[in-house]
């Protein structure tokens, strides 16, 4: 607002205050809500959809469906509790997927140079002493499971249902063939199929798709390529250490 204003109105409070004159906001609540029912009839707005009180409770379903901290939305609404709050939002099936596919889009589309990420909520976690293993499961049905500190798990906000990103990076990815699963101690072992490979003077990249679609690339040296006969269309295992998960959230 222009400054001028400003201080016409902080007169204007002032003499409210000290009672030497109307306050310059005082409103009379029965013409409000007649004119605002005067307004929604030229709309055609449903009776039930035409007053203060929903355009109130609409906002704070904007507010809260947009990302903004129910505690905030709360003190705005003047609620005594959050549970007040929260029942306002009430998601169909329909809104949850949408809004899950959202927000998974939005991950899938953060940079990263860990080049493989799986995207999904915290299916499970598991505190220990000094560390906890966290599992994340893709709409899919894939499960990554990661080793992290517990202060980490804290400083996260790390607990089921929140969404997550777990990442590797290519050089910790493992390929190995047969077929039978390896034992292992990874953690995380999953069947693939070859799509890819680029082998260089000494290293080399082996893009491996999983069953859901998810592909997943490995550097490794070009020997080991060569080892194991890598080429397009080779079934192998994808094996990833528990240790060598890092997982974000957004």
């Amino acid at each position: 607002m222009p400054p001028d204003l400003v201080t016409q109105l902080a007169e204007l409070l002032d003499e409210a205050v000290a009672g030497e004159g109307e306050h310059p906001f005082a409103v009379d609540q029965a013409h409000v809500r007649r004119k605002f029912y005067e307004r929604a009839h030229e709309c055609d707005l449903a009776p039930d959809l035409a007053n203060p009180s929903a355009l109130r409770r609409s906002r704070a379903i904007e507010l809260l469906r947009s990302g903004l901290p129910l505690p905030v939305v709360q003190r705005l609404l003047g609620h005594s509790t959050a549970s007040l709050t929260a029942a306002y939002i009430d998601v169909s099936n329909e809104d949850m997927q949408r809004m899950v596919g959202h927000a998974l889009d939005r991950e899938q589309r953060r940079r990263t140079s860990a080049r493989n990420a799986f995207y999904g909520r915290i299916a499970a976690v598991v505190r220990g002493d000094v560390q906890s293993v966290v599992s994340v499961q893709t709409p899919s049905g894939i499960r990554v499971a990661s080793v992290i500190t517990n202060d980490s798990l804290d400083n996260l906000g790390l607990r089921p249902g929140v969404f997550a990103a777990a990442e590797v990076k290519a050089p910790w990815v493992v390929l190995t063939v047969g077929s039978e699963a390896p034992s292992s101690t990874a953690g995380n072992v999953y069947p693939a199929t070859i799509v890819k490979v680029v082998v260089g003077a000494a290293t080399a990249e082996a893009v491996a798709r999983l069953e859901d679609g998810t592909e997943i690339c490995s550097v490794l040296t070009s020997d080991r390529v060569r080892a194991l006969d890598l080429a397009v269309g080779t079934p192998v295992w994808v094996l990833i250490n528990v240790f060598s998960v890092i997982l974000n959230v957004s």
